[in-house]
């Protein structure tokens, strides 16, 4: 009884590769093995069909988010608001040099940039895309050449205004995608820029932050900030140092060291170091300027200090 009853549910490998019942002489396709079979071929055919870079819905056939190839990205960028009691007020800003595309890296990046106004000047830094960055900072150029800086927000409001054609540039390139809300976040993440611009008005200095997601400045509270994928270690490393020098008196070998142990901490950031400083015009030379009635500039920038100059 029991090797009948053997015989009658052994299973064999059909020439299809499927099991078969047999001791009845007459296949017998299993229902679970059928549809899994049916799922693979199906499965198989959408992978055939997909473009390497696109990922297509299947039920509705509507154009979905395109996966970016590797874009450079910066890695690490800070910026400190130093002594402000002393002769040599400064904004110090330090990054690293390294781009990296994938695997491959660049080590040349120029991530400190002076923005030229009819009457100051402005220093801002980036972290993220390179490419992007680098239009956003050409941006602000072409824009505030034509302007004054006529409040502390100025510059943080130049940068805003080009950020947003930057973002808008880069929405629009996909417009004809059906973008869900999530698509657009993940377009935006791939694309990740962070800035960081500072100057001083009326002797104050004043330092913003601003990212490609939200394009809209945030004035700096605290003296120091930084960004790019270091920027959590950075600011830790930031805190730390605030503890033994609370008014940042030594700001510019501190932004050396802080990048530094992000470089020897983090992947993907690298040496070189760079460097930039925003100052005020000095007192007696803005003295000398009001008293002959001609206007001085507000606020100045050396950038960018090689490592070679910094050492």
């Amino acid at each position: 009884m029991g090797g009948k009853f053997t015989t009658q549910r052994a299973a064999k490998i059909a020439a299809a590769g499927f099991p078969v019942a047999v001791g009845n002489h007459r296949p017998i396709e299993l229902t679970g093995v059928k549809y899994f079979a049916n799922a693979l071929s199906f499965l198989q055919n959408i992978l055939n069909n997909l473009d390497k870079n696109r990922f297509e819905s299947v039920l509705a056939g509507c154009k979905t988010y395109r996966k970016p190839k590797y874009y450079p990205k910066v890695t690490i960028a800070i910026g400190i608001i130093g002594k402000q009691d002393g002769e040599r007020p400064a904004i110090v800003f330090a990054s690293d040099s390294q781009t990296t595309y994938g695997a491959p890296k660049s080590l040349d990046a120029q991530k400190i940039s002076c923005i030229e106004f009819k009457d100051a000047q402005v220093m801002v830094t980036q972290a993220g895309s390179s490419q992007l960055g680098d239009k956003v900072v050409d941006r602000m150029g072409n824009i505030a050449k034509e302007k004054n800086l006529e409040n502390c927000e100025t510059g943080a409001l130049v940068a805003q205004k080009a950020l947003r054609e930057i973002r808008q540039e880069l929405m629009d390139v996909n417009k004809d995608s059906n973008f869900s809300y999530s698509d657009r976040k993940q377009m935006l993440l791939d694309n990740s820029l962070d800035l960081i611009v500072a100057c001083y008005f009326n002797r104050e200095p004043y330092m913003f932050t601003l990212d490609i997601d939200r394009a809209i400045w945030f004035q700096v509270k605290t003296p120091f900030a930084a960004i790019g994928i270091g920027g959590y270690l950075g600011e830790f490393l930031l805190r730390e140092y605030a503890q033994a020098d609370p008014k940042f008196q030594f700001a510019w070998p501190m932004s050396i060291a802080v990048v530094e142990k992000v470089i020897d901490n983090v992947n993907g950031c690298g040496q070189p170091i760079r460097a930039g400083i925003a100052y005020p015009m000095p007192s007696h030379i803005a003295d000398a300027d009001e008293s002959d009635k001609e206007p001085y500039p507000q606020s100045l920038v050396i950038a960018p200090v090689s490592q070679r100059e910094i050492e």
